[in-house]
């Protein structure tokens, strides 16, 4: 599990880098979602519309992105979790990031 960061009031871009296949091949034409965002209780963060498409990067190895509003409900010092999954073909992969809201990310 990943840690980062997700500076409150501020929107953030999600991204997934170098989806690639056990061979190696980048996977430019996946299925890529935030299929949840989810405090330590379970509860989901407000404002987001599960699951959240992430976009492919034009031009990229396996880039995907998605921008994530201001107005998601996240407080300040709590530690959320979430889930990324792509699926390409027979390829599936499942990420999970651990994110703390901070209001000074400085």
């Amino acid at each position: 599990m990943s840690n980062s960061t997700w500076p409150i009031n501020n929107s953030v871009v999600l991204s997934l880098e170098g989806l690639a296949n056990r061979a190696g091949t980048y996977q430019n034409s996946a299925t890529v979602e935030l299929i949840s965002l989810v405090d330590l209780r379970g509860q989901a963060v407000s404002g987001i519309t599960y699951p959240l498409a992430l976009s492919y990067v034009s031009a990229s190895n396996g880039n995907y992105e998605v921008t994530i509003s201001a107005a998601a409900g996240v407080t300040k010092n709590k530690v959320y979790r979430g889930t990324v999954r792509a699926t390409s073909g027979g390829l599936q992969y499942e990420s999970v990031e651990r994110i703390v809201a901070k209001e000074n990310v400085n």
